[in-house]
């Protein structure tokens, strides 16, 4: 027997799960990690079990099992180097490129749990003395994520029992009440933008939207920089704010979006909120009236370690295939909206499709043009391109993509009018624009008026837009639409662009002015636009908590 407790394959099982949600606490909450902990610890237990009585003897069971766990979680990139080694070698006769990465990444992972095991065995002259040393070391790797996790963690909460802002309005209690669609394409660029930057002419859609009465905000821009910010701030009528509480930092919380403050307005009438699955965990909330997805429900952060391990290879297509499952829920909520109207009742329904968002993986008729040779990254900006590909490649990809989008949705629209028992109100508009140009550490290095400037499009019954303007921001959306169909007094917001760096999203730098200019124009008296802006554009509620706050 050992004298030593053999813990190490615990706690090495546990360190890439610990790590990765460090990385994602901004958006993740703690109750995520708690269900994959303990499967693993589950799954270890047995492993390690089943050495031991193979091996008879914990510290070499210890070994194994350590082996195991390191296949397990690195088996996802072998099938790339198999490919490579493959590839190269057939080359000095005939060139072959293998298909079903599983059955190539079988190979090489179980020659790597042999060999690894092998070695590791003949390498440990003294394996009590090594068990205490993967002991203490196996415990420093996990500490050091949750060192990371306690320096911002506790500054933020997530509970879904947080508060969220109170509704818009109060709106009168009327049978006037159309369902009303919020359509969100997610990173779509303005026209100006699309023809600047991607050669794509967007008027005859405009225009087409134009005939059937809707009313097109030509100069309209974002109020911030990504999407959680955006969203939130346009389903709530609020801008957020930095509130300092003794140093600590409150982050958004679900409560912004199932609890919104849109939905809090019309609740009241009798609407129910319907919403797609998104595949981005902050806008994917199945705890809504309706929740419609092509699958069954699993977040974002549990989707990630799938496709990150060896469960990839086991997992259905869209929790085993990233790609698949992007393209999958797209083509789903865009075939289930004009259904929707069918729909007895009023409805608010709140459809946000992570497209032409990157990754590409429509081909401007539909193909699928998936990279699936490339891990999947919901990323972009300069992330993208770290990892995708050259300017060249965004633009090409970006182009295709949207083409395909607007030539879906211009159906959708007239299926919509046409099954809707009464015309609806249907706002299209994208959460922000692309990211051709822009950096997600870097404020001076990004174009702000490319990613500032997007689509906004209303559609309301009588074609009523005396509310509206052309450079309406999203903050100011529902609280126009509320005061057109129910005529309330909500006052408007100033219309602000503010960025915020991705791992200080709190933390806003000021950019209306540059947002209004073309690519490579700054303001005459412009200088680096270092350090940030505690702006209250909430001018008409300020010292209320209506506001988010950081």
């Amino acid at each position: 027997m050992s004298e030593k407790p053999v813990i190490f394959p615990f706690f090495f099982a546990l360190a890439p799960l610990f790590s990765l949600y460090a990385r994602n606490a901004q958006e993740v909450a703690a109750s995520e990690v708690v269900l994959p902990s303990l499967i693993v610890l589950a799954v270890v237990t047995l492993v390690w079990l089943i050495h031991r009585f193979l091996f008879k003897d914990p510290d070499r069971a210890g070994y194994w099992t350590l082996v195991a766990i390191i296949t397990f979680y690195t088996i996802d990139y072998l099938p790339g180097i198999a490919t490579e080694i493959i590839i190269y070698i057939t080359s000095f006769w005939v060139r072959y490129t293998p298909s079903g990465e599983s059955v190539w990444a079988c190979i090489p992972g179980v020659a790597l749990y042999f060999t690894a095991g092998y070695f590791l065995e003949r390498a440990i002259p003294d394996r009590k003395r090594m068990t205490s040393f993967l002991n203490l070391f196996s415990m420093i790797l996990v500490t050091l994520p949750l060192i990371t996790l306690a320096q911002s963690k506790p500054k933020l909460t997530t509970s879904e029992n947080a508060p969220s802002p109170p509704a818009i309005a109060e709106l009168p209690q009327t049978d006037d009440r159309p369902d009303i669609y919020y359509i969100i394409l997610d990173a779509f660029a303005r026209a100006d933008v699309l023809k600047e930057n991607f050669n794509y002419d967007l008027e005859p859609f405009l225009k087409s939207l134009e005939k059937r009465g809707f009313y097109i905000a030509r100069e309209s821009t974002s109020n911030y920089c990504g999407t959680m910010l955006s969203l939130s701030s346009s389903l709530n009528g609020v801008y957020h704010r930095r509130q300092e509480t003794g140093g600590a930092w409150e982050q958004i919380t679900p409560g912004y979006f199932t609890n919104n403050a849109a939905y809090k307005s019309l609740k009241p009438l009798g609407y129910r909120l319907i919403t797609f699955s998104t595949g981005y965990d902050p806008t994917d909330q199945p705890a809504v009236d309706l929740y419609l997805s092509p699958y069954s429900y699993s977040s974002e952060f549990h989707r990630l370690i799938v496709s990150n391990s060896v469960l990839r290879f086991f997992a259905s297509q869209e929790q085993g295939d990233e790609y698949s499952a992007f393209r999958m829920r797209t083509n789903f909520t865009l075939s289930k909206l004009p259904l929707v109207a069918k729909m007895p009742g009023p409805k608010f329904v709140f459809a946000h499709m992570v497209s032409p968002h990157p990754p590409f993986v429509f081909g401007e008729n539909g193909e699928d043009v998936s990279p699936h040779q490339i891990p999947y990254r919901q990323s972009d900006g300069d992330i993208y391109l770290r990892y995708y590909g050259d300017e060249a490649t965004y633009v090409k990809g970006y182009r295709a993509q949207a083409a395909y989008l607007i030539s879906r949705v211009d159906k959708v629209i007239d299926e919509i009018l046409a099954n809707s028992a009464k015309p609806p109100v249907i706002m299209l508009q994208s959460d922000h624009g692309s990211g051709l140009h822009f950096d997600v550490m870097n404020v001076d290095a990004t174009d702000h008026h490319e990613r500032m400037s997007i689509l906004n499009a209303y559609y309301i019954p009588g074609h009523r837009y005396d509310g509206l303007n052309q450079t309406i921001t999203p903050v100011n959306t529902f609280r126009a639409v509320f005061n057109i169909l129910f005529g309330t007094k909500s006052p408007m917001l100033p219309e602000e662009s503010y960025y915020s760096f991705s791992e200080r999203p709190l933390d806003f730098v000021k950019v209306t002015d540059r947002v209004r200019l073309p690519h490579g124009k700054l303001p005459a008296d412009s200088k680096p636009l270092s350090g940030n802006e505690n702006a209250n554009p909430n001018n008409q509620r300020s010292g209320t908590s209506s506001v988010l706050t950081p």
